[in-house]
Formats: structure tokens, sequence, C-alpha cells
């Protein structure tokens, strides 16, 4: 009589016996080898002002962030505008709304603060702090920096 083991280990040689005999093994490995050898797709991931950004590779240039629990999809340009958009005025920007002219676009960083100026007229400078709007001529603007900055260092 045989015991419960012998009976399984006689039962798995011969199932594996079978596979071998009729080939499913085989088969079974040129499948996986078939779905190794397709192309994969290549994702691409970058941080911009702590927004995560993702890219799916194949010939499209297609990026995609959620910003405020709203998937936002375009070009690279377009949502790293619309990060911009949401960090610096809590709005965001939908491709509808979109029309980005990097010719007329200018940012400056002056003292640790982002100016910008999107029409090119030297008295249409902006600058966004704590949820302030602060517009004028570029120096105007770095004087009005330059006070705050040393007020506070007075302090």
């Amino acid at each position: 009589m045989l015991d419960a083991h012998s009976i399984r280990v006689l039962y798995m040689s011969i199932i594996t016996g079978l596979v071998r005999i009729f080939g499913f093994a085989k088969k079974q490995e040129s499948l996986e080898k078939s779905n190794s050898s397709q192309q994969q797709i290549v994702v691409k991931r970058m941080h911009y002002r702590g927004y995560l950004m993702e890219s799916t590779e194949g010939g499209f240039d297609t990026w995609k962030a959620r910003i405020n629990s709203k998937v936002v999809i375009g070009e690279q340009a377009f949502i790293k505008e619309s990060i911009d958009w949401w960090c610096d005025k809590k709005t965001v920007l939908l491709s509808d709304d979109y029309n980005y002219n990097t010719s007329t676009h200018k940012v400056e960083i002056y003292r640790g603060f982002k100016l910008i100026n999107d029409t090119d007229k030297p008295n249409e400078w902006y600058m966004l702090h704590n949820g302030r709007l602060y517009k004028g001529t570029k120096k105007a603007i770095e004087f009005k920096i330059d006070i705050a900055l040393d007020k506070s260092r007075k302090e």
C-alpha cells in the first residue's frame, strides 16, 4: 500500500512526463519569449515644482500631470505652464485657453522672486507673492523687492 506522500510524488511525475511528451512546456516558453520580444513602453517621469509629470514614449510628445485633482494632458511646455498657473494663480489652465508664445514670454529671477512679462511691453511686468499681485515696470518691482528685503533684515 502506498502512503499519501508517495501518491503525490507519483502523480506529479506522471503530470510532468505528460507535459514534456505533449510539448506544453515548450509552447509556454515560446509564448513567454514572444511576449518579451514585444516593444516595451517606456514611461518618463519628472518633477516640476512639486508635481509629477509623466510621458509615455511612443512617437508622441504627450505628457500628463494631476493638478488639483484634474488630469492635464498635452505637450511638456503646456503642462509646465499649467503647473505654473496653478502654483502662482491657483487657476487650472485648460488646453483651450493655452496660447503659449515663447518669443514674447519672459521670466527673470530677481533675488529669489520670479518676475514675469507675457507681452514684451516694458511696463507690463508682474510678480505674485503670498497671493498678492504686483504689477508695473521691471525696475519698480525690483525696487519694491529691495525695500521689502531691507525692511525684513532690519526687523
